[in-house]
This record gives structure tokens, C-alpha cells and sequence, in this order.
């Protein structure tokens, strides 16, 4: 994991894992034990915009993003 991790480019792309050093240091711990798609619950959640509101909602983003 630590491997594909560092191999993200560019490095601002890391950010969206929501991995830090501390998660990676426990991850090697672990070791080989996979999340498979039948151990997790999610579901897709679709954003629509109108023209209008597209600029603000862009902007709400970029400053929730700014956060993280």
C-alpha cells in the first residue's frame, strides 16, 4: 500500500486517499488484510447543479477542499 502511495502523482492527488503517515504506519502493521467490495457499505450520491448555482457550488467545494 505504502508503495502505490508514494507512487501518486502529483503529490496533491495524495491528499484524496485520506492517508496520513500515521494510517500508513498502521496499515504495514497489519499487514495483508484486504478490504474487499463485500466487507464494505457505500452508496453513490449525485450532484446536480443549475447554471446558476454551478459558480457557488464550485466555490463551496474548492473551500471545503482548502480544509482537508
Amino acid at each position: 500500500m505504502v508503495e502505490l502511495y508514494d507512487e501518486l502523482e502529483p503529490v496533491e492527488w495524495r491528499q484524496c486517499t485520506g492517508l496520513d503517515d500515521k494510517a500508513l504506519d498502521l496499515l504495514e502493521k497489519v499487514g495483508g488484510v484486504s478490504l474487499g467490495e463485500a466487507n464494505l457499505d457505500f452508496a453513490g450520491v449525485p450532484f446536480m447543479f443549475l447554471p446558476a448555482e454551478l459558480e457557488r457550488a464550485g466555490a463551496a467545494f474548492d473551500a471545503a477542499r482548502s480544509t482537508a
